[in-house]
């Protein structure tokens, strides 16, 4: 049986949103650490575990940005506008 689609209501509305915040936020930390172990790499790790672990981080990277993919399908008129306001301030070393 195919379910009955309805318009969200505010709190549904909030609620994706944050996901979608909290999910970007997630996606951008991935690619920090991505970026930064490539920087890393060769520094004490044996040639094997150095590309398992940059496996690892680019199937976490994929996973989060399927995720963003499917939150924006929901709200795409929103996607990033809020997202993109919290990320700057992740990094303000």
């Amino acid at each position: 049986m195919r379910p009955a689609w309805r318009p969200l209501d505010s709190r549904e509305r909030e609620e994706i949103a944050a996901q979608r915040i909290a999910c970007s936020v997630l996606l951008h930390g991935c690619e920090v650490a991505l970026s930064r172990y490539r920087q890393l790499q060769g520094r004490g790790c044996e040639e094997t575990e150095e590309a398992r672990v940059e496996a690892i981080l680019e199937d976490i990277l994929s996973s989060w940005q399927e995720t963003l993919d499917l939150l924006e399908t929901v709200n795409p008129r929103r996607a990033h506008r809020r997202a993109r306001e919290f990320l700057p301030l992740i990094n303000a070393r």
